[in-house]
């Protein structure tokens, strides 16, 4: 955490936030959710992906690129799989929506699938995986985002960060992991930029492909580089590509915009997936399975840790202590809160 945020106490920020989205036209189930998904971010020590997006989904409000009032519909659908349009509006909702779907239709088909294409920014991909594992399956989450990233030797983006997570219960612990697929994400390297300090070797490049360690000339005109920097990397961002681009009928990766600007609408696609182990044994025997892998991972390395202990105990240490926020939000959320009935400068 740095000097210059505040600490403020998680309900008091979750309120503030759902009054303010609602003032703004959005509707009070997708405001809550959209609050309480940016406060899992902050708290999960996914600073990128916190409260300070709400001052994007603003931005997005007055440019008329986002919809407050967008509702989400399912377009098509089978016994298990779903297509879902969330029409422009803040990803969050939707985002929900389509993983308890999935893992309801996973109960009666074992495995799932539902498609979402059109939403803003979903936040941490790591909580809507967690989602189906505290319902006992294995969840699976990737989203597509606007290019960012180079193939190994060249300077052009033509993928995306292309984030993925998944999460399973195991015992005592919901196992999570959430990355992107590049080795940096791209807020990361914003943060560099603004705090002036240089991009780690190997991963980003500039416009010609030359290593790079100055975050302003990667964003401005190279890009990252994909995990590990080579092949391999490149073709998981590939695999996220297909599942949420063409596979859902979205645009492919190098056509994804208002990820990164909100200048121009969403048009990305997300995928969610659920399986349910009971569709293939016992759930117990799996958790039980499970637990005996993470054991021996964390006990054959000491730098190992199980994934999603570490992001669970800051939300812990986040409940107690206070969310940090900047100094800007912590204005923002000052305010008074403007006379019932009143209109959103956004609408």
């Amino acid at each position: 955490m740095t000097t210059d945020r505040s600490l403020l106490p998680v309900p008091a920020v979750m309120r503030r936030l759902t009054a303010l989205l609602t003032w703004h036209g959005v509707p009070p189930a997708s405001a809550r959710a959209t609050a309480r998904v940016l406060v899992e971010g902050t708290a999960r020590g996914y600073l990128d992906h916190g409260v300070e997006r709400i001052f994007q989904i603003l931005d997005g409000f007055r440019a008329g690129t986002l919809r407050p009032d967008a509702r989400a519909r399912t377009v098509r659908g089978t016994a298990a799989t779903a297509l879902v349009d969330a029409g422009h509006g803040p990803g969050h909702h939707a985002a929900r929506q389509a993983m308890r779907l999935a893992v309801r239709l996973a109960r009666g088909a074992g495995v799932a699938a539902v498609g979402v294409r059109n939403a803003g920014h979903l936040g941490v991909l790591g909580y809507y995986a967690e989602l189906a594992a505290r319902a006992g399956c294995v969840g699976v989450v990737m989203s597509s985002t606007s290019p960012a990233a180079v193939v190994p030797g060249g300077g052009r983006p033509v993928l995306g960060t292309n984030p993925l997570a998944f999460a399973a219960p195991a015992k005592g612990l919901v196992m999570t992991a959430d990355f992107a697929t590049t080795g940096i994400s791209r807020g990361r390297l914003i943060r560099l930029r603004d705090l002036a300090r240089p991009v780690p070797d190997g991963m980003a490049v500039d416009a010609r492909g030359r290593p790079t360690a100055d975050p302003a000339v990667a964003l401005a005109e190279g890009g990252l580089l994909p995990l590990g920097g080579a092949v391999k990397g490149t073709l998981l961002a590939l695999l996220v590509a297909v599942f949420t681009g063409p596979l859902i009928g979205g645009p492919p990766n190098v056509d994804v915009v208002g990820t990164r600007f909100v200048d121009q609408p969403p048009n990305k696609g997300d995928l969610f997936l659920a399986i349910d182990p009971a569709a293939f044994g016992d759930p117990a025997a799996f958790e039980a399975a499970m637990t005996r892998q993470l054991d021996a991972m964390t006990g054959s390395s000491p730098l190992f840790r199980a994934p999603g202990r570490r992001s669970a105990a800051r939300v812990r240490e986040t409940l107690s202590a206070g969310l940090p926020v900047s100094p800007r939000l912590a204005a923002l959320l000052s305010r008074p809160r403007p006379p019932a009935g009143a209109a959103g400068s956004a609408r």
